[in-house]
């Protein structure tokens, strides 16, 4: 197995879950708006967001996107690069952005 396949199954079981949690919170938030579930979704997408935004994470995406030619495991690495380069700002920012997302 390569360091980038490696990379995407570790990738895949940290944020699987944060997904599906985000997902479900959403789903329940908009079927019943309440202020319970809004808070759920609230806190499932600011798990995510936190992840996203882990550094090691991201500089080890792009380490393993510089050394891995086209083909299947680049096209997931580019797509692990859109997800977590976005979540480099603060942690102050990200929140908020939540927040208001929630509002």
């Amino acid at each position: 197995m390569t360091e980038a396949t490696q990379l995407i199954r570790e990738a895949e079981e940290r944020l699987r879950p944060l997904y599906l949690d985000s997902a479900l919170a959403a789903w329940e938030a908009n079927v019943v708006a309440n202020e319970e579930n809004e808070a759920r979704r609230v806190a499932a997408d600011v798990a995510l967001s936190d992840t996203l935004a882990d550094h090691e994470l991201y500089a080890r995406i792009v380490a393993a996107r510089s050394a891995t030619p086209d083909g299947p495991d680049r096209r997931q690495l580019d797509l692990l690069y859109g997800m977590t380069a976005t979540n480099q700002a603060s942690e102050a920012l990200r929140h908020r952005l939540v927040e208001l997302e929630a509002s």
